[in-house]
This record gives C-alpha cells, structure tokens and sequence, in this order.
C-alpha cells in the first residue's frame, strides 16, 4: 500500500503587508515482511512568510511502526516518529520532537503505552490575526510527555477505558520563564442496547503553573 499527499497555502493580510505560502508533502509505505506488518512514511513541509520581517520554516519528520499477532488473537505493535524543523530569518532556531508508543491487544483486553519529548525555538506568534506578526525574540522550550491506556470488553455491548497521562514543559523568552504541569485520569464505559448507547465515565486533571517575569 502506497500513498502519496502534496498541500499548498496560500495567507495575506493588509496589516502589516503580511501574508505566508507554505508547501507540504508526504509519502507512506506498507507491507508485510515475514510476518510482520511495518509501514513507513515521511513529511517535509516548507513556509516562507513576509510581515515587518521575513523569515521561512523548513520541517521534516519520519515515522516507523511494526505490529505482529501473536497466539490467539492477541497482537503487538510498537511505533516512533521523529522530526525535525527549523526557523531561518531574524533569529535562526531549531526544534525536534520524538515519541514513541507500543500496544498489545486481544478481542477482549487491550493496553497501550506512549512517550514522547520536544525541545527547541518557536516563534512568538501565531498565524491568522488582524496585528502584524513582530519576532521580538524566539521562545526556548523544552518538555516531555507519557501516558498509558487500557481498555476491557467484558461482555458484546459493553467497553470499559481507562487512560492517564502526564505533561510537563518548560519555555523561556525573554520576557519570562514559565514551568507548566499537568496529569490527567479517565475512566470512560459505553453499554449498547439495542438502538441505544450509554455512556458514563469520570475524569481528574490536575495542574500547575509558575512564572518568572524579567523586569
């Protein structure tokens, strides 16, 4: 199975005489391999923008996934994605991201993990506002990521979830120093019967947040 996307953008805006072309693409490949499902694939992706100043974003990123049944309908998958972008104009910057993941499943049971971490440069701004993007400096930040996941079918029309998942980042510009934290539990049931569904479930988050702010 191959696939192939390509995507143009196209932005402006009187404010500021700013606007942005992007060009983005991507490729997939899968197939069995002596048993083993695996599948690869590939994005780059390239932005060039104009306001008070011009700058352009180069990206790319890769991904791998391997999954395998094992013995009575029970199968294991395991995935990673790594990339890469970078930011040339004003101030030069980079960031990467990589993550991981792995899963093991049956008709009846399931569970499922996954980390991930991300460091690097962005820019101060987003895209879209009616004010003209200003790059007063690049934001440095840094953070991490994991989460885990089980599910049980217990009967035909009824599923029980659990997940829980925990963030932690830091950024730091040259305005203030922020540290963020965040944990998540859900527990999620759905019961069919007949044309209906039921769903219940709760959920807890928790989180914090410190700032420093530089006079």
């Amino acid at each position: 199975n191959i696939g192939m996307h390509y995507g143009f953008s196209w932005f402006d805006t009187n404010a500021g005489n700013s606007g942005s072309t992007g060009h983005s693409a991507s490729a997939s490949y899968t197939r069995e391999v002596l048993g083993f499902n695996t599948g690869v694939g590939a994005q780059v992706s390239h932005n060039v923008a104009s306001a008070l100043v011009g700058y352009s974003q180069d990206g790319y990123s890769s991904n791998l996934s391997i999954a395998h049944p094992l013995w009575r309908g029970w199968h294991a998958g395991i995935g990673a994605t790594y990339g890469k972008n970078r930011i040339n104009g004003l101030t030069e910057g980079e960031s990467m991201l990589q993550s991981y993941n792995a899963t093991l499943s049956s008709p009846r049971f399931s569970v499922s993990g996954n980390y991930s971490k991300n460091y690097g440069t962005s820019l101060p701004f987003g895209g879209g506002g009616s004010l003209p993007p200003v790059i007063p400096g690049l934001i440095v930040y840094r953070g991490n990521s994991w989460g885990a996941a089980a599910g049980i079918h217990p009967q035909r029309r009824l599923q029980i979830t659990a997940s829980y998942s925990h963030m932690q980042y830091h950024t730091d510009n040259v305005d203030s120093i922020t540290d963020s934290l965040s944990d998540r539990f859900e527990i999620r049931s759905e019961y069919r019967w007949r044309q209906m569904t039921f769903n219940g479930g709760c959920a807890h988050i928790s989180q914090g947040i410190g700032a420093l702010f530089n006079n």
